[in-house]
């Protein structure tokens, strides 16, 4: 599967800038399935997530129960540390005729300023699933299952 990285322009945060300037990021979107309901989310794939992390309300939109006993610290790209709440779900990769669709355990976390704004497809849960190459002169994403894709 091949994934064009998405546009960001961001205004100009200082005096010194003329206009503003633009990010490409390694987003995509991935459809989230919980007890209640599923869901689509734009989601950053992230070679710098240990876990694969949701914001807190998106398991509350799916039904989905955290279990609090099963709790991880991680450390944000600012330093911060993190509590995450572990909880499972099912991910569903879909691009034309192709998808896959898998279970796996993902943290729930209470979003700050000091975090992506939206959920990190991280090495646990999503990674661990794929080659991945990352072109930034295209600005694509080449996500080929490995054998450790649980089989549907």
């Amino acid at each position: 599967m091949l994934f064009s990285y998405q546009r960001h322009w961001f205004p100009a945060s200082d005096r010194n800038r003329v206009g503003g300037f633009t990010i490409y990021r390694p987003e995509i979107l991935v459809r989230v399935f919980g007890p209640d309901t599923s869901k689509s989310f734009q989601a950053l794939v992230d070679t710098g997530s240990d876990v694969t992390i949701f914001p807190y309300a998106t398991a509350d939109a799916l039904g989905v129960i955290p279990d609090r006993k099963l709790t991880r610290q991680v450390q944000s790209a600012s330093g911060h540390a993190v509590e995450v709440f572990m909880g499972e779900i099912t991910l569903e990769l879909r691009q034309g005729q192709d998808y896959y669709h898998w279970t796996t355990a993902i943290g729930f976390a209470s979003v700050t300023g000091s975090m992506h704004e939206g959920a990190l497809l991280g090495h646990e849960g999503f990674l661990e699933y794929f080659t991945a190459t990352f072109d930034g002169k295209k600005r694509e994403l080449s996500l080929k299952p490995n054998s450790r894709l649980p089989k549907r």
